[in-house]
């Protein structure tokens, strides 16, 4: 009798073990994994009607009109010096010609030059950057024509002439650097025009479009809410003044920043 219930209490005793051992792998399977609780931060700036944080559209949309804007600045400038020194070793003739079409091309207004440059192109970027690129071509152009009439009056330039000197050395040496010098302050005062006119440009549809965005987008975005959401308009508003004013402060400032160089 003791040795049945000692071999039935080890029965009892093993079949406990297996059933522990076969169901605590799998309780322990059961639990979910722990997931740290998120923290709700809230907009520095407010959110839109549809729930979207006003800061990041902000950013992305300031970040996409200087990009685009730096980019046909720097492709601007680097033909405006090409073409003028282009100009400057071709005949009176040639080089007024080419200096007219490029009059002509400015008059376009820009609103139809970039209307009439998507429909046929349906490339919003190539045709911001051409019509940004037009619209301060021909002033550069202009500029550094009559920079270069100047430079040619200086005795440097008629001694390199009357001793017969390589014309490719005298512009590596002495006109592209003379024409940088002069040309990138005059230049980049006038990027907030460019600015300006992407700006407008998106903000008429013509220019970036959704899912994109851009300081006009967000304007004509932010424009429905003037009435009901003021906070709403306000906010790109000031944002796109003050990026203007810090840009025209900037612009105005690098001429002071050459010569204390130049000292």
């Amino acid at each position: 009798m003791k040795r049945s219930l000692s071999l039935f209490s080890l029965f009892f005793l093993v079949v406990i073990i297996i059933n522990l051992q076969s169901s605590l792998p799998n309780s322990i399977r059961s639990y979910p994994s722990f997931t740290p609780p998120q923290i709700w931060i809230p907009p520095h700036l407010g959110s839109d009607p549809l729930g979207r944080d006003y800061t990041p559209r902000i950013q992305v949309a300031i970040a996409t009109s200087l990009r685009i804007s730096l980019l046909a600045l720097a492709i601007t400038l680097s033909l405006s010096i090409t073409i003028t020194l282009i100009c400057s070793h071709l005949s009176s003739v040639i080089s007024n010609a080419l200096r007219y079409i490029l009059r002509i091309l400015f008059i376009i207004p820009s609103v139809l030059l970039a209307s009439s440059l998507l429909h046929s192109t349906k490339h919003i970027h190539l045709t911001l950057i051409i019509t940004l690129s037009l619209a301060l071509l021909y002033p550069l152009v202009h500029m550094m024509h009559a920079l270069l009439e100047m430079q040619k009056k200086e005795s440097y330039w008629l001694v390199s002439q009357s001793l017969g000197g390589s014309k490719w050395l005298f512009i590596k040496k002495h006109q592209i650097p003379y024409l940088l010098w002069h040309s990138i302050p005059i230049a980049f005062s006038r990027f907030p025009r460019l600015l300006v006119l992407e700006s407008t440009l998106s903000f008429l549809g013509i220019g970036i479009q959704e899912p994109n965005l851009s300081l006009g987008l967000l304007l004509q975005q932010s424009l429905p809410y003037a009435q009901s959401h003021r906070y709403l308009f306000y906010i790109p508003v000031f944002s796109f003044i003050s990026l203007l004013f810090l840009l025209q402060w900037i612009g105005l400032y690098i001429p002071t920043l050459l010569k204390k160089a130049q000292v």
